[in-house]
């Protein structure tokens, strides 16, 4: 790259760095605005209720107290509870002898440490000339009907990271398996992370099951040359 459009690509650079900030500002203007409106309209609400009935106000109170309560709750839900992003890298060692090396990923995304309950990982093959392969892996034997094609044998899911107790937000735990599989029959890899919602269960227990599970799938096949 030339000097010049060295130059020109840090300006663009800062120009939409700037841009971005400009309106990041500006939204937190607006907010604040909003909030600042929603404080005035409610504050005049019980302020002529105090004049009028004092009955009507306590109803107004209470009213208010079960919108913020709400309102704190759906705020804990959105910011506290636990996200994770998971990712399956497969990478062939030997394509002829079926030498398949996996690689696992488990990032949690979110701001809170995310407590683990198990993380299963799951490899069945399947045949190629099915017509049809579906994105549905099954952990457990009741689920295999689900699948389309049935798998050539069913295994139990193997759990993993056993060590793994917890997660810091921004932590990327990752692991590598090698399989000796059949390189004429498709691969079909998922992997699963459960979390418990510890404390939050009972504050979110009318929102979510005390369980967040998260699930992702990929096909393995072998290219042909």
């Amino acid at each position: 790259m030339l000097a010049s459009d060295t130059c020109q690509h840090l300006f663009a650079k800062r120009l939409t760095s700037f841009k971005f900030n400009k309106k990041n500002k500006m939204i937190k203007i607006i907010r604040a605005t909003i909030q600042i409106l929603l404080f005035v309209v409610v504050g005049l609400w019980i302020f002529n209720g105090l004049n009028t009935d004092p009955e009507t106000t306590k109803t107004k109170i209470e009213t208010i107290a079960i919108l913020l309560a709400a309102i704190i709750t759906l705020f804990i839900y959105i910011n506290f509870s636990p996200k994770v992003a998971l990712r399956i890298i497969p990478t062939w060692i030997d394509k002829n002898e079926g030498i398949l090396k996996i690689r696992t990923e488990i990032e949690n995304t979110s701001k809170v440490i995310c407590m683990k309950k198990r993380i299963r990982f799951q490899i069945l093959e399947q045949k190629i000339d099915a017509g049809f392969v579906n994105e549905f892996v099954a952990f457990d034997q009741e689920y295999v009907e689900l699948m389309v094609p049935k798998p050539e044998k069913f295994t139990i899911a193997q759990e993993i990271n056993l060590s793994t107790s917890y997660l810091y937000p921004s932590e990327v735990i990752s692991t590598e398996r090698i399989y000796k599989v059949n390189p004429n029959l498709i691969q079909h890899v998922g992997l699963q992370f459960e979390t418990d919602f510890g404390m939050f269960k009972y504050i979110l227990w009318f929102i979510k099951d005390s369980v967040e599970r998260w699930t992702t799938t990929i096909i393995i096949t072998k290219e042909k040359n």
